[in-house]
């Protein structure tokens, strides 16, 4: 029985895996699930011109586009929050922070409409996926948490008894229970404790401490708007917690309702 802890750059932040098990599968495990990590990455990057995200966005208002298993369910995950929030979530927000400045244009993609929404966003069967006006979606609310949740998956299926991946703010584990930090929002790269689990996931989403971000860091109905201060949510699955800071920031009065959907809960 051996604990280990790596670290690589990854998803805009450091991810962090713990993992504790026979050594073969820690080694193996830690292995795998960091290039799991980059291979999804590689496919929801908005910047990366030949990922599943950049893809759509140049072609899917034109022509049913084909992608990867996992981006479909991810995309099917965001329509169901989606329509949970009352389009609170939207991933059609690359061209909002693109004419806000927080984004460079998508490369090669038209420009969007500013009507556009998550809504038009259509999946078809076959792993295609079309759009009803040009848009850019941006996965960066919510392709973090798969990451985190795709890295437990391998861990666990290495047969690593307990483990815990940490990408910047999104946070899971299963096995021994062991303490949950956040980060804290009024201190730059401070955090604080907040409880114990388990298993299941916490993310974390504050503004920036500079001025530019307090600003306009999220979005909201196509306009780029202030976020506030920072929300922690806790959930079973990475995935959910990541999307769903963004719902509780942006739409507080109706978090518990849209959370409990989830199974998620907001930590004070």
């Amino acid at each position: 029985m051996i604990e280990q802890t790596r670290a690589r750059p990854l998803l805009g932040t450091f991810v962090v895996i713990s993992a504790a098990g026979p050594r073969r599968a820690v080694e193996a495990g830690l292995r795998r699930a960091f290039d799991a990590v980059e291979r999804l990455e590689r496919r929801m990057s908005y910047f990366e011109p030949a990922s599943d995200v950049a893809r759509l966005n140049r072609a899917a208002h034109r022509i049913p586009v084909r992608v990867h298993p996992q981006t479909h369910r991810l995309l099917r995950a965001a329509a169901r929050l989606t329509r949970a929030s009352g389009g609170v979530f939207d991933i059609a927000t690359g061209g909002a922070l693109w004419r806000a400045g927080f984004r460079p244009p998508a490369p090669g993609a038209p420009r969007p409409d500013p009507r556009a929404s998550g809504r038009d966003v259509r999946l078809l069967s076959g792993g295609r996926v079309r759009f009803r006006r040009p848009l850019w979606i941006d996965l960066g609310g919510i392709a973090k948490g798969q990451a985190v949740d795709r890295a437990l998956a391998v861990l666990r299926d290495a047969g690593v008894r307990r483990a815990r991946v940490n990408a910047g703010g999104d946070t899971a584990s299963f096995g021994e229970t062991a303490p949950l930090w956040r980060r804290d929002d009024r201190r730059r790269g401070a955090v604080r404790p907040f409880g114990a689990t388990a298993s299941g996931a916490v993310a974390t989403s504050a503004p920036l401490l500079h001025a530019r971000a307090r600003r306009a860091p999220y979005v909201r109905r196509g306009r780029c708007v202030p976020g506030g201060r920072g929300v922690t949510v806790a959930a079973p699955r990475a995935l959910w917690a990541d999307a769903l800071t963004k719902v509780a920031l942006l739409a507080p009065s109706r978090a518990r309702r849209v959370l409990a959907i989830f199974n998620a809960r907001v930590i004070p």
